[in-house]
């Protein structure tokens, strides 16, 4: 019997198909098998597997996230010399998105605060009234 997954297999790339094999989880056994199959039968050296993965693991850094609890660490410290190092080693190791993000962040925080400080500086002036008692 036949795989039905096998003439999908054959029209991927040799690097889409090592990224099916990478997240198995997320395909049948049936795709695995065929994506395992058509592997095989491309007879790929292994500098060339290589080759394909260490350019995988490039694209999957570039569209790496940057996780929550950093990009509320850059936006509380947008001035800080260890934020902007730390978000400038992101893009030196290839974590793109991350590296983007990390900038936003610092400065959406920068823009906060300037506006926190103009609010507080017209608040001072008697430019702006709270409507307390």
């Amino acid at each position: 019997m036949s795989n039905p997954f096998s003439n999908q297999m054959s029209d991927l790339t040799d690097a889409e198909l090592l990224r099916v094999l990478d997240i198995r989880d997320d395909y049948q056994p049936e795709a695995i098998a065929a994506a395992e199959a058509e592997l095989q039968s491309r007879n790929l050296a292994p500098e060339q597997i290589a080759k394909v993965q260490n350019e995988l693991a490039l694209l999957q850094r570039q569209q790496e996230s940057l996780p929550m609890h950093l990009k509320v660490v850059y936006f509380l410290l947008p001035f800080g010399i260890i934020t902007w190092h730390y978000a400038n080693k992101f893009k030196k190791e290839g974590y793109d998105k991350k590296y983007q993000s990390s900038w936003l962040m610092m400065k959406f925080g920068a823009a906060f605060y300037l506006g926190l400080f103009a609010f507080f500086k017209a608040l001072q002036d008697g430019t702006i009234r709270l409507p307390i008692d």
